[in-house]
C-alpha cells in the first residue's frame, strides 16, 4: 500500500492534471552493465518507434543503480544508463533526465529493481495500442501496480540474456572464492599479441575493476607443452598494460608469468588440453 501511494504521489509531481494518462515503462540491468537485459531492449525498441511515431511524449526519464560499488562509480554508472536512451531518442533538454543512482524519490522494491531506468510518458489520443500491452513475456508475466508497467522478479530471472550470460558475476564469485578465474584471452601463436576476439574480455575485466575500486587483481599467463616462462609473462604484460589503457589505475595491477607450472589438464593428451593449460587468468584482492 505505501508503494502504491509513493509512486502515485510521484506520478501526480511530474504529470499535474494528466494522472490518468501518465504511464512508466521500466528497464533492467544486470548488475555494473550500462547496456539493458536483452528483453528490455527488445521493450525499449517498441518504446522507441512508439516515440518516433507520435503515439506518445516523454515526460522524464530517471536511472537507478543497486549499492554495488561506491557512490562515485554509482553515480558514473546511473549517467551513463540514462545517456543510453537519452542518446537514442535524441531527448531536447526540455525533458526531465535524473540519474538518482542510490536517491529513491519513489519505492524500489528488491534490488534488481534498484537496476533500472524509468520512462515516464503520456499517450496520444490516436494512439491505438497501449504499450503496457507488450509487456507480457511468452507466459504472461506482468504486475501492474497503479500506472506502473513493472515486470515481475520471475520474469527477469528469466530474461534470455541473464540465462545466456551466467558468467556475468564471475568477478564476484571468483573474488569471494579467492580463486583464480580463467578470461576467455586467445593470443597470436606463439606471440603475446592478443586476438582481436579477445578483446571484449579485456574490456569486460577493466569495467569490473573500474566499478569496483576496491578491487585489485593480478594477471597470471601460463603455457602448455613444456616451461616458457618469458612468453607466459609476456602475455600476462600484455593484458596488464591493456587494463591500463582502458583506465585501471596502474597501483591496482601487477603481473606474473606461470609458465607451465599450473596445469588445468595433466598429462596433456590432446590439442584440447594444450588449450585448456595455454591461457590467461586472474587474481582478485582487496
Amino acid at each position: 500500500m505505501i508503494r502504491v501511494f509513493s509512486i502515485l504521489l510521484f506520478i501526480l509531481s511530474i504529470s499535474g492534471s494528466t494522472l490518468s494518462q501518465t504511464k512508466v515503462k521500466s528497464f533492467y540491468f544486470m548488475t555494473n552493465q550500462v547496456e539493458p537485459t536483452l528483453y528490455s531492449q527488445n521493450q525499449f525498441a517498441l518504446l522507441k518507434t512508439s516515440f518516433v511515431n507520435g503515439d506518445i511524449q516523454i515526460i522524464e526519464i530517471n536511472a537507478f543503480t543497486d549499492s554495488t560499488g561506491s557512490r562515485k562509480s554509482n553515480d558514473s554508472l546511473a549517467l551513463k544508463r540514462l545517456n543510453y536512451f537519452a542518446n537514442q531518442l535524441s531527448l531536447n533538454t526540455s525533458i526531465k533526465q535524473n540519474a538518482y543512482a542510490l536517491e529513491r524519490p519513489y519505492v524500489l522494491e528488491r534490488s534488481i529493481n534498484n537496476r533500472r531506468v524509468d520512462i515516464f510518458y503520456t499517450m496520444s489520443e490516436e494512439a491505438t495500442k497501449p504499450l503496457d500491452e507488450t509487456t507480457e513475456n511468452a507466459h504472461g508475466q506482468v504486475e501492474l501496480t497503479a500506472e506502473m508497467d513493472t515486470l515481475s522478479n520471475e520474469h527477469l530471472i528469466n530474461d534470455p540474456e541473464i540465462v545466456s550470460s551466467a558468467n556475468l558475476n564471475e568477478f564476484e564469485n571468483s573474488l569471494k572464492s579467492m580463486t583464480p578465474l580463467v578470461l576467455d584471452i586467445q593470443f597470436v601463436e606463439g606471440k603475446s599479441q592478443l586476438l582481436e576476439s579477445s578483446q571484449k574480455e579485456v574490456q569486460k575485466l577493466a569495467d569490473y575493476l573500474k566499478e569496483n575500486p576496491k578491487v585489485k587483481a593480478e594477471i597470471r599467463g601460463h603455457v602448455c607443452c613444456g616451461n616458457n616462462k618469458a612468453i607466459s609473462k609476456m602475455r600476462a604484460k600484455t593484458v596488464y598494460k591493456r587494463l591500463i589503457q582502458l583506465g585501471v589505475k596502474k597501483n591496482r595491477l601487477s603481473f606474473v608469468g606461470r609458465s607451465n607450472l599450473e596445469p588445468i589438464v595433466f598429462p596433456e593428451k590432446t590439442n584440447a588440453d594444450r588449450q585448456k593449460n595455454r591461457r590467461v587468468d586472474v587474481k582478485f584482492s582487496l
